[in-house]
């Protein structure tokens, strides 16, 4: 008995609850119904902000993305870009231009041979936390040269190219310095001349002429004796 009557308390409920659920139904359905009305269905546990929340526009997403695009393209270049090199400010010098040669103080103590050329190059504006630094320089005979920098005390970064082949021309070059070349430029500062190289004198013709003549002679002795040596072993 109790368990016939607990059965049909059970159905009446369910009949209660499905009944309700229609005519909620059917009042969500008519014009006008809320969104609180609509959310409140089986199946619907949506908050009202996302059913509310406005679709995102595809124009809008487009640009986010070309701006990160160009953003992570930026950085990379910003990342990737060597740092730029002084140039220095003189170019096409000889070194024997009377305005680059070096006086008694700055060529002094050189011991420079017959043939050899000193370049002294000065970087305005920079100390020795500049260093360490490379100035690579092109020459019309040697070619191209490197040096490293050096200070000597609380100087600016210096640097020094010995050529070997007598007279020379500097033509271009720079080191791994970047500063404004305005205010802070690679200077050449003087040349140092070993003076010329020594010469190799010619030897006089008449000299020429009679080493010749006896080497000659005796290119004809000796074909002759090995001549005479085969006719006597015949």
């Amino acid at each position: 008995m109790v368990h016939k009557r607990n059965t049909r308390n059970f159905r009446t409920t369910l009949t209660r609850y499905f009944r309700g659920l229609k005519l909620r139904g059917h009042q969500c359905a008519e014009p006008g119904a809320t969104t609180a009305c609509v959310a409140s269905k089986i199946g619907d546990r949506r908050p009202e902000a996302w059913s509310a929340r406005p679709p995102a526009r595809k124009e809008e997403t487009v640009v986010r993305r070309l701006a990160a695009a160009v953003a992570a393209l930026a950085l990379t270049l910003l990342l990737a870009a060597p740092a730029l090199a002084n140039t220095v400010h003189q170019s096409n010098i000889s070194s024997d231009d009377a305005a680059f040669q070096g006086n008694t103080d700055d060529c002094a103590g050189l011991n420079l041979q017959p043939g050899q050329v000193l370049w002294h190059f000065v970087h305005v504006g920079t100390s020795s936390t500049d260093l360490p630094s490379t100035l690579t320089a092109t020459f019309t005979k040697s070619g191209t040269l490197t040096a490293a920098g050096y200070v000597n005390g609380s100087s600016i970064v210096m640097y020094d190219i010995t050529t070997n082949l007598g007279a020379e021309t500097f033509v271009t070059g720079s080191d791994t310095i970047t500063t404004d070349p305005d205010t802070e430029p690679l200077n050449l500062s003087h040349v140092c001349n070993g003076g010329p190289p020594p010469e190799i004198p010619e030897a006089p013709a008449s000299v020429l002429l009679i080493l010749t003549a006896g080497l000659v002679g005796l290119g004809f002795v000796g074909w002759r004796m090995r001549r005479s040596s085969s006719h006597t072993a015949a």
